[in-house]
């Protein structure tokens, strides 16, 4: 197809891909796509998880996480319940939440 000006129009079910990463060349339909793409090449590689549960080898990047993750453990629970942040009552994260 073509418009008005003679430029060709793109038919949408067409699979156009003009624009191409130069790191890896996977190619994007929009400029927007691939500028997007670009900058999981240029993220900061993640810290190891260097704090490492003793009961059960679960890995955290910090020892507050290890510390908040050990009162699973505590608590007797295998992780199928947790506790409701600020209510005090327990909830099992297998069922649906109550109704209000």
């Amino acid at each position: 197809m073509f418009d008005c000006l003679g430029k060709q129009k793109k038919e949408k079910n067409e699979d156009w891909k003009d624009y191409t990463c130069d790191i890896c060349g996977e190619e994007f339909a929009t400029k927007h796509g691939l500028i997007r793409h670009r900058s999981i090449h240029f993220r900061p590689p993640m810290p190891p998880k260097s704090f490492v549960c003793p009961q059960c080898g679960l890995a955290f990047d910090t020892l507050r996480g290890l510390n908040g993750h050990k009162v699973v453990h505590k608590r007797g629970n295998t992780g199928s319940s947790s506790k409701s942040s600020g209510l005090g009552r327990d909830f099992d994260l297998n069922q649906p939440p109550p109704n209000y």
